[in-house]
């Protein structure tokens, strides 16, 4: 196989997975109640529309640069909602944490 077919078929087995993960992530979202996206039963975090929109945002932060070696448009933006995201990864570890927990006892 030449490095051209090599290029094609890397850039096709990305973007099956690709939208194989959105397709993923749609039915995630599916889950939440439609009247609930809006909700925001904790104060200090954001509704999860919020994580709906940024999706996109965080697709081109983990592929434009490592696979396709694109510069950021905004590395500020970018970085903000890198630590949006672990904070709230974060905070699901610990809920499943403590749920996990509770299990056992």
């Amino acid at each position: 196989m030449g490095a051209l077919a090599s290029a094609v078929r890397i850039r096709h087995d990305l973007h099956t997975r690709l939208l194989n993960a959105r397709a993923r992530t749609d039915d995630v979202f599916r889950v939440v109640r439609e009247e609930a996206m809006y909700d925001r039963p904790i104060p200090e975090r954001h509704r999860i529309i919020f994580y709906v929109g940024h999706v996109e945002a965080f697709d081109w932060n983990l592929l434009a640069q490592r696979a396709f070696g694109l510069q950021s448009f905004q590395r500020t933006f970018d970085h903000l909602l890198r630590l949006a995201l672990t904070r709230w990864a974060g905070a699901c570890l610990l809920i499943r944490l403590r749920i996990g927990r509770r299990a056992k006892k």
